[in-house]
């Protein structure tokens, strides 16, 4: 079992001390106070930044897939970058203004 001090501990956490010490006084990380001093079990730690993940990234970590959203990409057959991106925005605009000038003649003619 590995004790940290506050400024280890923000260390691991990647945050700030204030923000770490707020958080550990409000109980909402897991931290013990010997004094003045707060001390941090690295294991309990790391047990609460894997609790802070979403549960469909735990259920996908423990069936071998990725976690992480971010890398996980999926490969979209048609390339929306570039000038299609903004020739789709603005045909998807042009309808949307239509619709909603459709549905502000069909509102003034029932009244």
């Amino acid at each position: 079992m590995n004790t940290l001090d506050l400024k280890q501990a923000s260390t691991l956490l990647n945050m700030h001390p204030m923000t770490l010490r707020r958080l550990a006084a409000n109980g909402q990380v897991p931290a013990a106070r010997a004094g003045r001093a707060w001390i941090f079990i690295e294991d309990d730690l790391l047990n609460w930044i894997r609790s802070q993940y979403p549960a469909e990234a735990r259920a996908a970590g423990s069936t071998g897939e990725n976690p992480c959203p971010s890398t996980d990409v999926q490969k979209n057959p048609t390339p929306t970058t570039g000038v299609d991106s903004q020739v789709l925005t603005e045909s998807r605009f042009d309808d949307l203004q239509a619709r909603r000038a459709e549905l502000m003649r069909s509102d003034s003619s029932d009244s």
